[in-house]
């Protein structure tokens, strides 16, 4: 039977032109019955303009591309205006090159502290401190940028910095402020002084100072003997830095001055009530060997109560 079927299926098949009968997939209607149907019937088209509709469909589509990408280039281009404007507000440090007192050290970090807020690139950190170099500094940076090699490493702010320092603070500078730093003593300034000058020095010497505790040691080092001290023991707490020491040091120092000026002003008195007591006392001296000296020149009278002194006489008088 079932070879039959078979066979009157495949008749079917061929009196159909070989397609075989397509039934009602999953859920959809008859054609005859959907509603709104809308009978398309393709364009007979030659290859040409299928061709020319693809490139216009491609060429409709790459414009819309540009046309996303223009303000993404427009915002980039007036963010880095604006940071650049943000930056010569804010900055108003300038190297110059040519000045015997300026300090490229200070300079850098002073640049770096306003461009790391900004949070820009290392690429653009190097071309922001860039426009702040005038004179001198401004000819050697152009003429840096444009011998670069192309294989070398990008300008970036490690390599900017290394290049500038050694360009306008050799070695031999550095050394210079290094030996200072060495022999730097309080002698005859005040703790904030000293601090001071400890801070600023220490900037050119940081293998010295590398940690709180190697800053401390050599701070105390340098330090007045008034306070030298107590300083090494307030080293000992666990929790003390190199500026709370300073502070502590400062503070020790206003307490002790303040008690050798009242110490001072407490003997003052003292010496003047003495002086003024040796006053009265040479002043009663010298009265009594004045009256001594009267007495003993009062006349002396002899059997006729005469004077001890004798009086002169003139070779022609009294004749």
């Amino acid at each position: 039977m079932n070879t039959r079927a078979n066979r009157r299926i495949a008749e079917e098949e061929i009196d159909d032109g070989g397609v075989p009968p397509q039934g009602v997939q999953g859920g959809q209607s008859p054609l005859g019955v959907q509603e709104n149907e809308v009978s398309v019937v393709p364009p007979n088209m030659t290859n040409g303009e299928i061709s020319e509709d693809f490139l216009s469909l491609a060429l409709a589509m790459t414009t819309q591309a540009n046309r996303d990408v223009i303000p993404r280039v427009i915002d980039i281009e007036s963010i880095v205006a604006s940071r650049l404007r943000d930056f010569t507000r804010m900055n108003h440090c300038t190297f110059l090159g040519s000045k015997v007192d300026e300090d490229p050290q200070n300079f850098i970090e002073e640049v770096f502290k306003i461009v790391d807020a900004m949070g820009v690139t290392p690429m653009k950190k190097a071309e922001l401190i860039s426009y702040q170099l005038k004179d001198v500094a401004q000819v050697w940076f152009e003429k840096w940028r444009d011998e670069r090699p192309i294989v070398s490493d990008p300008m970036g702010w490690g390599v900017f910095k290394t290049t500038f320092l050694d360009r306008f603070f050799p070695l031999e500078l550095r050394e210079k402020k290094l030996v200072e730093f060495m022999n730097l003593r309080q002698e005859n300034i005040s703790v904030k002084e000293y601090s001071l000058k400890f801070t600023e020095h220490s900037k050119y010497s940081p293998t010295l100072v590398e940690n709180s505790r190697a800053r401390m040691n050599k701070c105390v080092m340098g330090i007045s003997g008034l306070v030298k001290e107590e300083c090494r023991t307030a080293m000992l707490h666990h929790d003390m830095d190199i500026f709370s020491l300073m502070v502590y040091a400062h503070q020790l120092e206003e307490t002790k001055l303040r008690k050798m000026n009242r110490d001072m002003k407490r003997a003052r008195p003292d010496e003047q009530n003495q002086s003024r007591s040796m006053k009265r006392f040479y002043k009663q001296d010298s009265s009594m060997v004045n009256n001594d000296r009267v007495s003993n020149h009062k006349p002396k009278r002899g059997n006729g109560g005469g004077s001890t002194f004798e009086r002169t006489r003139c070779a022609t008088w009294g004749k």
